[in-house]
C-alpha cells in the first residue's frame, strides 16, 4: 500500500509545479507555530489585563508577566505560552520558585482561588495542552477565562495568600 501511495506521490511530484507547491507547503508549516506565536501576541498586546506586559520570547513563545494589583506577587506570578506544530502549551509558574523554593505553592493557591484545576504539575510548572488545530478555539476561550477570572479574582487571591 505505501508503495503505491508513493508512486503516485512521486508522479505528482515529478511536474514542476506540484513540487514547487510541496516545497512552499513545507516551508509555511515549518513557520506556522511562529505565526501562532505572533497570532497570540497581536490577540492580547493591547488587552493583556491583570498582567502589565506581553511579549514574545524564542520563535513559538508568548507571556505575559508581572501580574498587577497583587502587592508582594507582582513580579512572581507568569504565564508562557508555548505554539507548537501539535498544540499549545499554556503554563503558568512563580517566577521566583525557578529560582529558589518558595514556602508556600503560589500557583496552586491562585488556581483554586479561581476555580481552575484542570492544570497538570510538571516540575515547577502547571500546564496545560490544547491540540492544534482541533482545539484552537478552545484554548483561545480558555485563555480569555483564566485571564478573566485572574483580574476579578484577585481580593479573594490576596486573602487565600495571606492565609498561608
Amino acid at each position: 500500500m505505501e508503495d503505491i501511495l508513493m508512486e503516485q506521490f512521486y508522479a505528482l511530484m515529478k511536474e514542476d509545479t506540484n513540487y514547487k507547491t510541496a516545497l512552499n507547503i513545507i516551508y509555511m508549516l515549518n513557520d506556522l507555530s511562529q505565526y501562532r506565536r505572533d497570532i497570540i501576541y497581536n490577540e492580547y498586546l493591547n488587552n493583556h489585563k491583570p498582567f502589565e506586559r506581553i511579549d514574545k520570547w524564542d520563535e513559538n513563545g508568548t507571556y505575559f508577566i508581572y501580574f498587577q494589583g497583587i502587592q508582594n506577587i507582582s513580579e512572581s506570578v507568569a504565564i508562557d505560552i508555548i505554539s507548537g506544530k501539535k498544540g499549545t502549551t499554556l503554563r503558568l509558574f512563580d517566577l521566583k520558585q525557578l529560582k529558589e523554593e518558595q514556602p508556600i505553592d503560589l500557583i496552586k493557591i491562585i488556581l483554586d482561588t479561581i476555580g481552575l484545576n484542570d492544570f497538570s504539575k510538571k516540575g515547577n510548572f502547571y500546564c496545560k495542552k490544547f491540540s492544534f488545530p482541533e482545539e484552537e478555539e478552545t484554548f483561545f476561550k480558555y485563555l480569555n477565562n483564566l485571564l478573566y477570572k485572574l483580574e476579578e479574582e484577585k481580593k479573594r487571591i490576596i486573602e487565600k495568600i495571606d492565609k498561608k
